[in-house]
């Protein structure tokens, strides 16, 4: 069932489209073209399908809501945060790894005690990051389901000015996250290989 609202906008998204092919035809331009124009940028559109599977800092990036200097912030603390909750080395190990033996830069550690190390390293830049957010309970928590957990703010609640205002929270948190990560670069940073 289609709301009033919806119906309403796309009345007036009709209307605006046959004004417009209206004027190109008055223009000199022939009818087809002047349809399709708004067709084609359609198209050029993500389709529903492709935008489910994003997480929410790529959703957000995608709608322009965030900078890519946010989302490369938020991708390093989704790093460090998802390997601090791995338990013990056996999850690090992996029979995708194409580089011959594991070896390379960025590679994940092959013995135990590199991946404790690795772990521990983590759980140390995370704990300086959350420091880098003055422990502020709300930021942490967002910066956790969103770029952690890879949630979207609506998935997180479902009333509109609660979802804009993590998307707020988090803006600033990642702007916090952002100065912390550009001055304290870490291993774990450089082989992330981003823009810090």
């Amino acid at each position: 069932m289609v709301s009033k609202a919806d119906a309403k906008r796309r009345r007036r998204a009709r209307a605006i489209a046959r004004a417009t092919a209206a004027k190109a035809v008055q223009a000199g331009a022939s009818a087809p073209a002047a349809v399709m124009a708004p067709a084609a940028a359609r198209a050029r559109r993500r389709s529903p399908a492709i935008a489910e599977r994003d997480d929410g800092m790529d959703f957000l990036l995608s709608r322009g809501r965030i900078t890519g200097r946010q989302a490369d912030a938020g991708r390093i603390y989704a790093m460090l945060w998802r390997t601090a909750q791995i338990s013990g080395s056996a999850a690090l190990r992996s029979c995708l790894d194409d580089t011959p033996r594991g070896s390379g830069a960025g590679a994940i550690p092959t013995t135990d005690l590199a991946a404790a190390e690795w772990i521990a390293e983590a759980r140390m830049r995370l704990v300086d990051a959350q420091v880098a957010l003055g422990h502020h309970v709300g930021m942490v928590a967002t910066v956790d389901l969103i770029c952690g957990r890879g949630l979207r703010p609506r998935q997180i609640t479902t009333v509109q000015r609660e979802s804009e205002e993590i998307e707020t929270t988090l803006r600033v948190a990642l702007d916090l996250l952002e100065r912390h990560f550009r001055s304290h670069p870490g291993r774990l940073t450089a082989n992330a290989r981003l823009r810090f």
